[in-house]
């Protein structure tokens, strides 16, 4: 199941990488031009995206320091 979490959680930060950077550069937004969200259901996909760079920063955190 961690393996399964942790996947997930870098595959999301992956994607919202690259959404960060098509952003800049292109100005494209993956979520909103690409897959045609309307912005009330891009925020709760936005906030789902923050917890999981929180929980991203956690595991590293804990994989660095806390074994």
């Amino acid at each position: 199941m961690d393996d399964l979490l942790n996947i997930a959680t870098w595959a999301v930060n992956g994607v919202a990488a690259v959404n960060w950077g098509l952003q800049e550069a292109t100005d494209t937004n993956l979520l909103t031009d690409t897959l045609s969200l309307d912005p009330g259901a891009a925020g709760i996909v936005y906030i789902i995206i923050g917890l999981s760079g929180v929980l991203g920063l956690y595991q590293l955190v804990e994989a660095e320091y806390m074994e």
